[in-house]
């Protein structure tokens, strides 16, 4: 659909800033530059309405209010199509923020077809995983202390962390994912008609596939061969390759490539939130600025990075939080249980992702045929919709006392309305968006959720932490994405 084709059909929806065929370009500079702003304004002028903004070469309408939020989730997806609108706006200035955006990202211009035109280890994150959750539990606290003990060796005196870093090493050394960021970031600033081809000349796969391939192919086809072999199935592993192996179902799923293209594909989506945040909604980001990129290197490295700066922040709460945790674990040790029960916990961190939220974004939709909201307003076949999380978590309608910090917020929701698990974080509702919401929520968000509590109960357990310095003023933006500076400090120490 051409701009000016497109423009026409969306005359009857508000504009925030320019709307014409040149000057819209100038908004969509204003965008990268401060796109949190923009949509904000929006937010703010048509409550419970549509607006749209320009982008390079399209424009985005975002909904705001309860009903057109619900008419999007009720859509059915040949109508308001998810897959569609990943596959065609995954390289534009809005980061995809789900799991299959960037498979079907990383697969178009990276990796290949077999993840994009079948993602059968999607099943395997909603089903195995899990459902495994509870007995792999030990073995993924067992790591962790690992990774803390090789990667935060602090004393009793206190050492400073840069923010950068802590969010940096939580990368768990993965070249391969930083590699396909920056390209990422390179085929952003590219043209159209150049991507396929820049794609595939700056693909980390032409020089990472082959090194991951030659490690893993020995042990894909001894896994195979164990699984052909009743008297060697109980040998097998019970791990992420062999449940992959069993969900091998076709010829084209069971080459050893494409069983290895699979481990990567996964491995991308838990480096970049830890399913992280969230197979349907996290984040893959606009790098342009190294300091940027590095801070936000992925949504769950993030969240555990917010996380820790807001527990610094509101040094009030580290006694509550630890009295909880100690006792939670007393009681059910370190198993999925303990993670479910520690209820404070819970409530703090979704308010560490309300506040600290730096998507502009969320449920992004392609209209298949001319779709009519509830109230009656008309957006066209080709048209992309999305909604504004961030400026929905600050919405004083919403949430009492919005831009402050308030660590027990969600508990409070729970006691107030006696709902113990509608205010949860791995609960997805009209006015919390950080999963996503309807059939597209991300299914992977139970295993992120325990995985965010483990680390930052273990941290509240063996640290004390203050930050030096912060200035939550300071924040780097880019294309509406929002970051905390990366040059303050954490400081860390041994419990005292």
């Amino acid at each position: 659909m051409s701009f000016r084709a497109q423009r026409a059909g969306l005359d009857d929806i508000p504009t925030v800033g320019y709307d014409g065929f040149l000057t819209s370009y100038i908004s969509a500079f204003h965008f990268i530059i401060r796109g949190g702003v923009i949509i904000q304004e929006g937010y703010r002028k048509f409550p419970g309405k549509a607006f749209k903004i320009a982008l390079p070469d399209r424009w985005l309408v975002i909904v705001t209010g309860q009903r057109m939020i619900q008419d999007i989730r009720k859509a059915s997806d040949n109508v308001l199509s998810f897959s569609e609108a990943a596959e065609e706006v995954a390289h534009e200035f809005i980061a995809p923020r789900s799991l299959q955006m960037l498979i079907y990202y990383v697969n178009r211009n990276t990796i290949g077809k077999i993840i994009r035109s079948d993602p059968w280890h999607f099943d395997i994150v909603r089903g195995t995983l899990t459902k495994k959750i509870a007995s792999k539990f030990p073995e993924i606290h067992d790591e962790m202390i690992a990774a803390f003990a090789d990667e935060l060796p602090v004393s009793d005196d206190w050492i400073e962390v840069p923010i950068e870093r802590a969010a940096h090493r939580i990368r768990l050394n993965i070249q391969y994912t930083q590699d396909l960021m920056s390209t990422a970031g390179l085929l952003i600033i590219t043209p159209k008609f150049l991507q396929s081809l820049v794609g595939w000349l700056a693909s980390p796969r032409r020089w990472h596939f082959p090194r991951a391939h030659k490690l893993l192919r020995p042990v894909i086809l001894e896994r195979f061969e164990m699984l052909r072999k009743p008297e060697l199935e109980h040998e097998t592993p019970d791990d992420f390759l062999t449940w992959l192996i069993k969900n091998a179902t076709t010829n084209e799923r069971a080459d050893p490539e494409n069983v290895t293209t699979a481990v990567l594909s996964t491995n991308i989506a838990a480096i970049l939130t830890t399913v992280g945040f969230c197979v349907n909604d996290f984040d893959f980001l606009v790098l342009v600025k190294r300091p940027f990129y590095n801070i936000e290197y992925g949504r769950f490295a993030l969240a555990f990075t917010h996380a820790l700066v807001d527990l610094a922040s509101h040094p009030e709460l580290i006694g509550p939080l630890r009295c909880e945790v100690e006792e939670v674990l007393a009681k059910d040790g370190w198993t999925k249980t303990a993670m479910g029960n520690m209820l404070m916990l819970d409530s703090f961190l979704m308010e560490s992702q309300r506040v600290s939220n730096s998507n502009p974004f969320g449920l992004l939709r392609k209209s298949l045929c001319d779709f009519i909201f509830s109230d009656g307003t008309v957006v066209p076949e080709g048209t992309f919709i999305a909604t504004a999380p961030r400026a929905l978590h600050f919405d004083e309608s919403h949430y009492i006392d919005p831009n402050h910090f308030d660590g027990l917020r969600f508990q409070r929701l729970r006691e107030e309305f006696g709902n113990n698990f509608k205010y949860r974080m791995v609960t997805p509702g009209d006015n919390w968006l950080s999963f996503g919401a309807g059939r597209h929520s991300c299914p992977g968000r139970f295993f992120a959720v325990n995985e965010l509590k483990a680390l930052v109960s273990y941290t509240l357990l063996k640290y004390d932490i203050k930050v030096d310095d912060l200035d939550k003023s300071k924040r780097l933006e880019f294309a509406g994405r929002i970051a905390t500076d990366p040059t303050s400090r954490l400081l860390l120490r041994n419990r005292v």
